[in-house]
């Protein structure tokens, strides 16, 4: 598990210009091996409150299941949701992406 506490600048490049605001960043990883040690659970999330009271928070998370084949080869069923308290306007508050994939792992 890692646990991430700390500041972070914020740059965006929006229509009416380009603006760099100061934030607070927190993320947590959490990697637990089942099943033999071929069955990997993950979770990783973040959460990003931009001080600039007009802009809101961001959340990030990835939460998925990998199998092992071998020390190299791997898949993996991954699900990424990624919210907004105050997001552009047209956008969501909420995105969610599911994945699966099979990958090399170094």
């Amino acid at each position: 598990m890692t646990v991430e506490l700390g500041g972070s600048a914020v740059y965006e490049n929006l229509i009416s210009g380009s603006e760099t605001n100061a934030a607070v960043r927190w993320a947590l990883g959490y990697r637990r091996l089942l099943a033999g040690e071929q069955l990997e659970f993950f979770h990783r999330h973040q959460n990003l409150k931009i001080l600039d009271s007009s802009r809101g928070e961001v959340l990030d998370s990835s939460t998925g299941l990998a199998f092992l084949f071998d020390e190299w080869w791997s898949a993996s069923l991954r699900a990424d949701v990624r919210h907004q308290t105050k997001p552009p306007l047209g956008s969501h508050k909420t995105d969610i992406t599911y994945a699966v994939g099979v990958g090399v792992r170094f």
